[in-house]
């Protein structure tokens, strides 16, 4: 096993709106750890996040959220490298979600 240094700064998100249109969540260098999102809504919702790669890879799946759920996203101790940052988008309005991790600045 390969014990990494990760960047000294914490990326901890207060609970947010995800935006309907790809939106920077940040745009530098970062590594997710976690992702709670939530929909406030009585309908299932989408919700994507990409790295922001010169070939954007997809860190999270479009996935759906049921109508008045809740869902954790945890990519482990490892966390997720994400260059250039990473964008999110919902299908609609009223998705909320908070992002945690590090990132180098």
């Amino acid at each position: 096993m390969t014990r990494r240094q990760l960047p000294s700064r914490e990326l901890v998100g207060k609970q947010t709106a995800v935006p309907t249109s790809p939106t920077d969540i940040i745009a530098v260098d970062t590594y997710i750890n976690t992702i709670w999102v939530a929909n406030t809504t009585a309908g299932s919702l989408t919700l994507l996040v990409k790295d922001k790669q010169g070939t954007p890879a997809t860190l999270v799946p479009t996935i759906a959220i049921a109508a008045n759920t809740g869902t954790l996203i945890n990519f482990g101790d490892s966390c997720q490298y994400c260059p250039g940052g990473v964008t999110w988008s919902a299908s609609n309005t009223g998705l909320v979600a908070s992002v945690f991790g590090y990132y180098a600045g």
